[in-house]
């Protein structure tokens, strides 16, 4: 922008193409296996293949750990790829040249084989959209007796935990700190940590950028179940009632991952990106809140 127009800024425009294809899939099986016992199972699969088809010169953009660049999927991570942990300083002189390398800090991929490790050396390591979603309605009658199940998954998706970098790298935010940190951090006699060496030193070896935080996003969650029961009507038409159910319901039972953080189903959670930003930047964790917490519900349906 040129320096009259003040403090204006560009606007955001859409210049970018993407192509999604892939398949809807669903099928519903009934049964009634007597008068009393009825069956409906529902299930649906959505798969799609996603990636960048075109974006002006210089064929890419980045936001953060996020790069959208021509052939390859929307908001994929970008950044040094963790090959592992420098064990000694014979380990760091052997390796390719890394600038403030030290054992128990982070040891990146040489990519290009150059020797060095520099920005060329930055590649793809993640994808957060899915392979696939899929859905499960399992819905059933016996007598008097009614009971409905849902169950919700995505697959083949990755998720970028910038919680674990918050709370397990004691240079990157001075707050609470995981206990991950304190008994599973990098030392001389723990050569296969969770985390990297604990020092309060903020070093390129020890930055968040990196592979080393992209978790299996993968996730399988029982949304809802409920357990009715409708009174006999021969009862209810003595109290004037067309219709009486009673019913509790549980959501969010159970949540299946691999994934460590709160909730793998990720919403925008808290982020300095505008809203534009974000549609290009996600599968990211920014502490966002979880929404698998358990609700329990005991109501009832009553029809005059």
């Amino acid at each position: 922008m040129p320096a009259t127009t003040g403090g204006a800024s560009s606007p955001v425009v859409n210049i970018g193409d993407i192509q999604n294809k892939g398949w809807d899939i669903s099928a519903t099986y009934h049964a009634i296996a007597n008068r009393d016992f009825h069956l409906n199972i529902g299930v649906n699969v959505t798969t799609y293949h996603n990636v960048v088809v075109k974006v002006p010169d210089p064929g890419y953009f980045d936001i953060g750990i996020v790069r959208n660049q021509t052939g390859h999927p929307v908001s994929a991570f970008f950044g040094y790829d963790v090959i592992g942990f420098f064990k000694d300083d014979e380990d760091v002189a052997k390796s390719p040249v890394q600038q403030e390398a030290a054992p128990g800090r982070f040891k990146y991929k040489d990519v290009n084989g150059d020797g060095e490790i520099t920005p060329d050396d930055r590649t793809f390591f993640g994808d957060p959209n899915p392979k696939f979603t899929y859905g499960i309605n399992l819905n059933a009658t016996y007598k008097q007796f009614d009971f409905t199940m849902f169950l919700y998954g995505s697959q083949g998706n990755d998720v970028f935990n910038t919680l674990t970098y918050q709370t397990g790298v004691w240079d990157s935010y001075m707050a609470a700190k995981s206990n991950d940190l304190l008994f599973n951090s990098w030392r001389p006699d723990n050569l296969n940590p969770k985390l990297p060496i604990a020092q309060n030193a903020s070093t390129f070896s020890t930055e968040g950028d990196v592979s080393f935080y992209k978790e299996n996003g993968s996730f399988l969650k029982c949304r809802s179940v409920i357990l009715g029961y409708t009174f006999n009507q021969g009862f209810l038409n003595k109290l004037s009632i067309k219709k009486f159910r009673v019913y509790f319901q549980v959501e969010n039972l159970f949540t299946i991952t691999k994934y460590s953080g709160l909730d793998p189903e990720l919403s925008s959670g808290f982020s300095t990106l505008d809203p534009a930003q974000q549609s290009a930047a996600f599968g990211i964790d920014y502490a966002n809140y979880p929404h698998n917490f358990r609700n329990y519900v005991l109501g009832l349906n009553l029809t005059f």
